[in-house]
Protein backbone atom coordinates (compact mmCIF):
# COMPACT_ATOMS: atom_id res chain seq x y z
CA UNK A 1 0.00 0.00 0.00
CA UNK A 2 2.98 2.25 0.69
CA UNK A 3 4.16 1.59 -2.72
CA UNK A 4 0.77 2.58 -3.97
CA UNK A 5 0.31 5.95 -1.96
CA UNK A 6 4.22 6.62 -3.12
CA UNK A 7 3.16 5.87 -6.56
CA UNK A 8 -0.17 7.99 -6.09
CA UNK A 9 1.85 11.12 -4.67
CA UNK A 10 4.30 10.47 -7.21
CA UNK A 11 1.66 10.90 -10.35
CA UNK A 12 0.26 13.70 -8.27
CA UNK A 13 3.17 15.81 -8.21
CA UNK A 14 4.06 14.62 -12.48
CA UNK A 15 0.84 15.72 -12.76
CA UNK A 16 1.01 19.14 -10.80
CA UNK A 17 4.07 19.79 -12.69
CA UNK A 18 2.30 18.97 -15.95
CA UNK A 19 -0.40 21.58 -15.12
CA UNK A 20 2.10 23.97 -14.24
CA UNK A 21 3.81 23.24 -17.53
CA UNK A 22 0.41 23.40 -19.09
CA UNK A 23 -0.61 26.97 -17.72
CA UNK A 24 2.84 28.18 -18.56
CA UNK A 25 2.21 26.79 -21.85
CA UNK A 26 -1.46 28.19 -21.97
CA UNK A 27 0.58 31.70 -21.07
CA UNK A 28 2.84 31.61 -23.94
CA UNK A 29 0.43 30.65 -26.27
CA UNK A 30 -1.84 33.84 -25.50
CA UNK A 31 0.88 36.05 -25.60
CA UNK A 32 1.80 34.67 -29.43
CA UNK A 33 -1.92 35.16 -30.10
CA UNK A 34 -1.80 38.39 -28.91
CA UNK A 35 1.56 39.59 -30.50
CA UNK A 36 0.00 37.85 -33.64
CA UNK A 37 -3.00 39.88 -33.61
CA UNK A 38 -1.39 43.35 -33.14
CA UNK A 39 0.70 42.03 -35.89
CA UNK A 40 -2.67 41.31 -38.06
CA UNK A 41 -4.04 44.70 -37.05
CA UNK A 42 -0.38 46.29 -38.13
CA UNK A 43 -0.81 44.36 -41.37
CA UNK A 44 -3.94 45.45 -42.16
CA UNK A 45 -2.89 48.94 -41.42
CA UNK A 46 -0.28 48.83 -43.66
CA UNK A 47 -2.44 47.03 -46.21
CA UNK A 48 -4.79 50.25 -45.86
CA UNK A 49 -2.21 52.76 -46.36
CA UNK A 50 -0.90 50.81 -49.57
CA UNK A 51 -4.72 50.95 -50.98
CA UNK A 52 -4.84 54.69 -50.18
CA UNK A 53 -1.41 55.41 -51.87
CA UNK A 54 -2.05 53.09 -54.75
CA UNK A 55 -5.44 55.30 -54.82
CA UNK A 56 -3.60 58.41 -55.16
CA UNK A 57 -0.75 56.55 -57.57
CA UNK A 58 -4.20 55.97 -60.14
CA UNK A 59 -5.54 59.19 -59.72
CA UNK A 60 -2.26 60.67 -60.79
CA UNK A 61 -1.80 58.45 -63.33
CA UNK A 62 -5.38 59.36 -64.38
CA UNK A 63 -4.37 62.80 -64.63
CA UNK A 64 -1.29 62.17 -66.51
CA UNK A 65 -3.30 60.44 -69.19
CA UNK A 66 -5.53 63.36 -69.49
CA UNK A 67 -2.88 65.38 -70.08
CA UNK A 68 -1.22 63.34 -72.28
CA UNK A 69 -4.46 63.62 -74.35
CA UNK A 70 -4.72 66.95 -74.14
CA UNK A 71 -1.03 67.88 -75.39
CA UNK A 72 -1.84 65.01 -78.39
CA UNK A 73 -5.21 66.70 -79.10
CA UNK A 74 -3.38 70.14 -79.23
CA UNK A 75 -0.22 68.45 -81.03
CA UNK A 76 -2.56 67.46 -83.80
CA UNK A 77 -4.71 70.90 -84.02
CA UNK A 78 -1.08 72.44 -84.51
CA UNK A 79 -0.27 70.56 -86.78
CA UNK A 80 -2.89 71.15 -88.90
CA UNK A 81 -2.21 74.43 -88.37
CA UNK A 82 1.43 74.58 -89.79
CA UNK A 83 0.15 72.39 -92.81
CA UNK A 84 -2.18 75.11 -93.67
CA UNK A 85 0.52 77.63 -93.25
CA UNK A 86 2.97 76.27 -95.29
CA UNK A 87 0.23 76.11 -98.18
CA UNK A 88 0.05 79.12 -97.30
CA UNK A 89 3.65 80.32 -97.80
CA UNK A 90 3.59 77.56 -100.94
CA UNK A 91 0.31 79.62 -102.47
CA UNK A 92 2.89 82.89 -101.59
CA UNK A 93 5.64 81.42 -103.70
CA UNK A 94 3.67 80.41 -106.41
CA UNK A 95 2.42 84.20 -106.75
CA UNK A 96 5.66 85.48 -105.75
CA UNK A 97 7.45 83.87 -108.47
CA UNK A 98 4.22 84.74 -110.94
CA UNK A 99 4.72 88.40 -109.60
CA UNK A 100 8.67 88.17 -110.96
CA UNK A 101 7.30 86.81 -114.07
CA UNK A 102 5.03 89.30 -114.98
CA UNK A 103 7.92 91.83 -113.48
CA UNK A 104 10.47 90.44 -116.34
CA UNK A 105 7.38 90.69 -118.99
CA UNK A 106 6.74 93.98 -118.28
CA UNK A 107 10.48 95.05 -118.21
CA UNK A 108 10.57 93.32 -121.73
CA UNK A 109 7.72 95.06 -122.90
CA UNK A 110 8.77 98.33 -121.52
CA UNK A 111 12.32 97.83 -123.41
CA UNK A 112 10.19 97.14 -126.63
CA UNK A 113 8.33 99.78 -126.45
CA UNK A 114 11.23 102.23 -125.85
CA UNK A 115 12.89 100.77 -128.69
CA UNK A 116 9.29 100.93 -130.69
CA UNK A 117 9.30 104.89 -129.46
CA UNK A 118 12.98 105.20 -130.40
CA UNK A 119 11.91 103.71 -133.94
CA UNK A 120 9.29 105.95 -134.47
CA UNK A 121 10.79 108.94 -133.19
CA UNK A 122 13.93 108.00 -135.80
CA UNK A 123 11.24 107.67 -138.45
CA UNK A 124 9.48 110.93 -137.25
CA UNK A 125 12.63 112.71 -137.54
CA UNK A 126 13.28 111.35 -141.23
CA UNK A 127 9.77 112.00 -142.10
CA UNK A 128 10.21 115.73 -141.26
CA UNK A 129 13.30 115.94 -142.87
CA UNK A 130 11.99 114.25 -146.45
CA UNK A 131 8.77 116.71 -145.86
Amino acid sequence: MWRLLKAIDSMQQRLRALMQRLQESAGEVKTLIGASVDQVETGAHQIGQANEAMSGIARGVEQVNGMIRNIATNAKQESARMHELSQAITEIDQMTQQNAALVEQSAAAAESMNQQAEQMSGLAREFRLKH
